[in-house]
């Protein structure tokens, strides 16, 4: 999934005229935020990536899904961003 996002991010970097980018990764309900930054082309958080070929390379550390959409402050961060 980080994988996917981060490639979809890039594909759409050269072609962004606003300043950022936001993007929501949704699983059940948890939520993390991706950005993605015109000037640099940057995604942030940066993609996930094990340097051992054994290992699946797309996993997202848990940090990364701190929303809640059903809490009533984090739903207000789902709001604010899905009308970005």
């Amino acid at each position: 999934m980080d994988r996917q996002i981060h490639k979809g991010l890039d594909k759409l970097a050269d072609g962004l005229v606003i300043p950022q980018l936001h993007t929501v990764s949704l699983m059940g309900m948890m939520f993390a935020t991706y950005v993605l930054e015109n000037a640099t082309s940057l995604v942030t958080p940066q993609q996930n990536i094990s340097s051992n070929k054994d290992i699946i390379h797309d996993l997202t550390p848990q940090s990364w899904w701190q929303y809640e959409i059903l809490e009533v402050t984090r739903k207000a961060k789902f709001s604010r961003l899905s009308r970005m």
